[in-house]
């Protein structure tokens, strides 16, 4: 978090989980850091587990608003988000939204047919923040960061800069075969409030900078060029900001 200049901000969110804070993880790095920290969950349910995670990103963010909420614009940067609570990436785009509203529909594949569609709706936020946001995406945005950013896709003020998302949207169906050997499916289609299916291919940007879709690919080009990238989304927010771009909305 912190601005780019006077007038813009800038958030990066690298997970849509792992924000419950544990001061006796304070010392644990890495791998090991990751392992103590779902061990703290273990006796706690799903439910129970996703509540505490949406408190603590609304806490982080509540700070955020309150150092970045006089920006003009608001770079909001979930590149290297691979995922995480679908109810994280919700809370995090209610931030942008003055009125409750049906942003996705999701159904799920049960024997030959699906399930009736449950349509998903984005809540409000009491203040919203409603300046222009950049939000920047790659095919490294993955499975819940992808539930965010489909999310952004009715509000006019949000401008998608980068490249697709990576284009997997379902939850994981787990099941045991007969061998013990446990798989997980994806048997879940999720659809824009234009019925359009993002699966496999990922959510289109704006103004496409055309990063690598691999992923080494990507960070190399990343931290070989980060003048040359810098640069590149400045001038993508100028383009915006002069009218030189024509945003549509996905799907028309």
């Amino acid at each position: 978090m912190g601005k780019l200049n006077d007038s813009l901000g800038y958030l990066q969110i690298n997970l849509m989980m792992g924000h419950v804070y544990f001061p006796k993880l304070d010392s644990v790095q890495g791998e090991d850091y990751w392992n103590a920290y779902f061990e703290a969950f273990e006796e706690m349910s799903s439910a129970a587990h996703t509540k505490k995670e949406v408190a603590g990103i609304n806490k982080t963010l509540d700070q955020v608003f309150s150092d970045l909420n006089t920006a003009d614009a608001l770079v909001l940067d979930v590149r290297f988000n691979g995922g995480g609570k679908d109810e994280v990436a919700l809370s995090i785009m209610k931030r942008f939204n003055q009125k409750r509203q049906h942003v996705f529909t999701k159904k799920a594949k049960h024997k030959q047919a699906y399930t009736k569609p449950n349509k998903i709706y984005l809540e409000a936020a009491e203040q919203a923040y409603l300046k222009p946001v950049y939000l920047l995406t790659s095919g490294q945005s993955a499975s819940a960061t992808e539930i965010m950013v489909l999310s952004s896709l009715n509000l006019p003020h949000v401008t998608r800069i980068g490249t697709n998302t990576e284009g997997i949207f379902s939850d994981v169906l787990d099941k045991i075969l007969p061998n013990g050997w446990e798989i997980g499916l994806s048997n879940e289609v999720y659809l824009d409030t234009k019925e359009n299916n993002y699966e496999g291919k990922g959510i289109p940007p704006h103004i496409d900078l055309k990063y690598p879709r691999e992923t080494q690919a990507f960070f190399k080009s990343i931290i070989d060029a980060m003048s040359d990238d810098e640069i590149k989304i400045n001038k993508a927010i100028t383009d915006v900001r002069e009218g030189k771009v024509s945003k549509h909305v996905v799907g028309r």
